[in-house]
């Protein structure tokens, strides 16, 4: 058995670890504020302290071992601590369904697990009795195992070791299904080595890993980064708003990641310039022309030097280079970070060459499109097999850097390689200097927004077992912004249209209800899904399908299930049964949409668009809370005849705000810091440059005003909130309601026009929202029930929630006053006012139920502070 790579790889991590014993080697920046630091001669303590603890277990050299947890330093020690052991690491992706997970690690037959109590939950019980299950979240330099689980392995392995894996990395490859790619010892070694080829990486360098561990990326850096002597920074659920404070923080030299993110952080930077006026953005645009002018014919980056107080802002005071990886970066995103002066490399590799099989670097001159010079890595042999009339074919790429094969499926292997050279699936072409270019992908792999990849064939038997017994299949179609959106189609088959709703409805809430990676942006229903004559589905005919809409969309299902020979009032009560997912249930004229069918305000909106689409005939401004399918059957009938609107211009709201308004609004604001006790906390967990949702607790009248002057001037500019419309009725809540943003709201309970238009508003990207989910003034101090309708329109724009607490105000300015409480003459004090931004919600693989209870355990969480 071949362990010469463990050894070497062994020796390397000793020596370096040894070397910068002191120096610091991670840095985990916690949600809490606090961090965690990690020497080199710590982490080497844990390694080898975990090292005796898996032989008395009884794990043995080239055993497997699967790592299933979040981003965290103990993820991390736990893959060098294997690798140092001589124990092949099994990564697997902790967002997978449970029974994808607990199929994997069948599949893998591994020896013991390391993860988070989350994920134990989810496992099988057998597992649990046969294998040690080590619990990253206690283990410190001694492993701690779950209670539950076996202490030592049960049960030796089904088949040989392979002591030359370093590790198992589940990818869907280049062919359909999700495949487990064996990575050598060797290969880990060779990658760190081609890596500083064309980086110039060296120890004195820092490196901010975002990217999963899980990830072939994630990985193989953090070992390229370690093995060098770097030193690594993690943030705890990192998101866009902790990812520049980590840069800030951490002050990285290196950073790594999908195309998408260096996109949104260069529409940051230039709409920060922007907004300095017009005469610096024209200053600072033509030093851009002539830092990228002198970049690109003379190779001096002028950038580097004259927009770090820009650049420097974003990243850190460190910041060197950058590594795009998943795809290439759209044109004007290149140029734009190329004139700052910093280096970029754009990657291209895969699970099954490691990282990296191409890349362009600190040697060539202007690397905006290319994804590097061909012959420029030593012992990477690239060629392009079969090209076309215009040079394009797949690319084959020859190197000790690509899998030993996949696991347990030798004919996949041997059919994933022609002569010694691995077939990528990629399309691409060499220019005449051999510099190489990707243009699209010849295999089925999905590859999602965040840089992951899925097969089709995975979220088919994800999503079979939702309908067994109906014919479904997948495909991923490329989108504007370069990445992949999934698409699930399903046969009608002899099935009704109730049972093909069913189907549909069961199908759209396990989407809902999943993660991102199997989440279906839309799916169709089809005759017949094509086959070939073995029965394999033919994809890209499935594409054709989406791009040429020859299909019928779930939205559109409703509309082609309908008879033409149908009554109005067949076809409204067939549309309506659409939107009532709770089952069978009968419906006829007097049955009432909001006291019978519990529509919130909206499902009503969304019932409308489906009936002016119909119809042809705008019936919303119509409905009132007392509504029956009848009188919907009678608007339609009779042109709209029952309509009950008070207000009807929702489309005028909210009112233009003045200057004066504004000064106005800043008096009363100024008054009522003088008069109470006002305190805010919270604002640290607001992104000036995102949009939100805010969702406070109603307590007075001022509730509102009080929130928007505690914003940044930024927000507060562009509020808009609903309110009663008889309020605007009066002169002195009409003014207030101005400055609110005011939209006003059916006193009959017809909140319809009024949610459409705050849909509008966010949409427009002008606007922030503000909402109160009581619906009304509390009357006994404590909070009430909290309705929906935020967490849909959330889910509908992908806007994130604030929720925002208020405490005082009740006390200050209760229902039954006319006017506020001045002064707390019984304890002679200023009465307290607070008000509190709790931590964004974002609706990303949450259902609406689970928004709004997050949004009321943090109310309820700031108020008992």
């Amino acid at each position: 058995m071949n362990t010469i790579g463990n050894e070497n790889l062994k020796n390397r991590l000793n020596r370096v670890f040894n070397k910068y014993s002191k120096k610091e080697a991670l840095t985990y920046m916690k949600d809490d504020g606090t961090k965690e630091h990690y020497t080199f001669s710590n982490i080497l303590i844990m390694i080898k302290n975990w090292e005796n603890f898996f032989y008395c277990c009884g794990l043995q050299k080239g055993d497997r071992v699967a790592i299933i947890a979040p981003n965290m330093p103990k993820t991390i020690i736990a893959g060098l601590a294997l690798a140092y052991s001589n124990i092949t690491t099994v990564m697997i992706d902790a967002t997978l369904p449970p029974e994808e997970i607990n199929r994997l690690l069948a599949f893998s037959d591994v020896q013991g697990v390391f993860t988070v109590e989350k994920i134990y939950n989810q496992i099988s019980k057998q597992l649990k009795d046969s294998i040690p299950f080590f619990n990253l979240e206690r283990s410190t330099h001694s492993l701690v195992l779950f209670k539950g689980s076996a202490e030592t392995v049960q049960c030796m392995p089904a088949e040989k070791r392979h002591e030359d894996v370093m590790v198992i990395i589940f990818s869907s490859g280049t062919t359909s299904a999700m495949k487990g790619v064996m990575l050598t010892y060797d290969s880990a070694l060779l990658s760190r080595e081609r890596f500083a080829d064309f980086s110039g990486l060296n120890a004195q360098m820092s490196y901010l890993v975002v990217l999963p561990f899980n990830h072939i990326s994630g990985y193989s850096s953090t070992f390229i980064f370690f093995l060098t002597g770097c030193t690594l920074g993690i943030i705890e659920n990192v998101n866009s708003s902790k990812l520049q404070k980590g840069f800030l923080e951490f002050n990285p030299h290196c950073f790594g990641m999908i195309p998408k993110v260096f996109d949104i952080i260069a529409d940051k930077i230039r709409q920060s310039i922007h907004e300095k006026g017009c005469i610096i953005e024209s200053f600072i645009n033509m030093m851009f022309k002539l830092s990228m002018f002198l970049r690109k014919h003379f190779g001096i980056k002028i950038g580097k030097y004259i927009f770090k107080p820009i650049y420097s802002k974003v990243f850190g005071n460190n910041i060197w280079g950058f590594a795009i990886l998943g795809a290439v970066c759209k044109l004007e995103t290149a140029e734009f970070y190329l004139s700052l002066g910093l280096e970029w490399a754009n990657f291209y590799a895969s699970t099954e060459t490691n990282a990296p099989i191409m890349s362009t670097g600190i040697y060539d001159r202007y690397p905006k499109n290319s994804v590097g010079k061909i012959h420029s890595l030593k012992g990477i042999d690239i060629k392009i097999n079969n090209p076309n009339n215009d040079g394009i074919g797949e690319i084959y790429v020859k190197t000790q850097l690509v899998m030993k094969g996949y696991f347990r499926d030798p004919e996949l292997t041997a059919a994933a390689f022609d002569n010694g050279y691995f077939k990528t699936g990629d399309l691409g072409y060499l220019d005449d200097q051999d510099y190489l270019y990707i243009v699209g992908r010849i295999k089925e792999t999905i590859i999602l927004h965040n840089g992951k990849k899925v097969s089709a064939a995975d979220i088919d038997n994800f999503y079979q077992k939702i309908c067994p017994n109906v014919m479904l299949a997948s495909c991923g179609v490329q989108n504007e912004e370069g990445y992949d959106e999934v698409y699930l189609f399903v046969e009608k088959q002899n099935l009704s249209e109730t049972a093909i709703k069913n189907n549909l409805q069961k199908l759209l809430q396990k989407s809902l209800q999943t993660n991102s990676l199997y989440k279906i942006k839309q799916i169709y229903t089809i005759d017949k899904i094509p086959v070939t004559s073995v029965g394999k589905v033919k994809r890209y005919l499935l594409k054709e399908f989406v791009q040429n809409n020859t299909c019928n969309k779930s939205a559109d299902i409703i509309e082609t299930a309908i008879d033409d020979n149908k009554s109005n009032e067949e076809i409204v009560i067939d549309i309506i049964k659409s939107f009532h997912f709770a089952g069978e249930i009968h419906i006829d004229k007097s049955t009432k949409l909001v006291e019978d069918l519990q529509f919130d305000s909206l499902s009503v909106f969304e019932l409308c668009v489906t009936l002016d689409e119909k119809f042809d005939v705008a019936i919303e401004s119509s409905l009132h809370d007392k509504m029956t399918v009848g009188d919907i059957i009678q608007c339609i009938e009779h042109d709209n005849i029952y309509s009950q609107v008070t207000y009807n211009d929702s489309d005028n709201y909210p009112l233009p705000r003045t200057e004066k308004n504004f000064k106005d609004f800043n008096r009363f604001i100024s008054l009522s810091k003088k008069l109470w006790n006002f305190k805010v906390f919270g604002q640290e967990n607001l992104d000036l440059n995102e949009k939100y949702i805010f969702c406070p607790n109603h307590e007075s009248y001022f509730d509102g005003m009080w929130i928007i002057g505690s914003l940044d001037d930024k927000i507060s500019r562009s509020i808009c909130s609903l309110a009663a419309d008889w309020l605007f009725e009066h002169r002195i809540y009409r003014y207030a309601l101005v400055m609110l943003g005011g939209i006003p709201v059916h006193r009959t309970g017809n909140t319809t026009t009024a949610m459409k238009r705050a849909y509008e508003c966010l949409a427009s990207e002008n606007y922030n929202l503000l909402i109160h989910l009581e619906g009304t003034r509390t009357r006994s101090g404590k909070l009430g029930e909290f309705k929906s309708g935020a967490a849909k329109l959330s889910i509908e724009t992908g806007i994130k929630i604030i929720p925002v607490c208020i405490n005082g105000a009740y006390e200050i300015f209760p229902p039954h006053r006319k006017l506020p409480r001045l002064f707390d003459w019984k304890h002679f004090r200023k009465l307290p006012l607070q008000i509190q931004f709790g931590k964004p919600i974002s609706p990303e693989d949450k259902t609406v139920d689970e928004i709004t209870n997050d949004i009321r355990r943090q109310i309820v969480s700031m108020k008992n502070k």
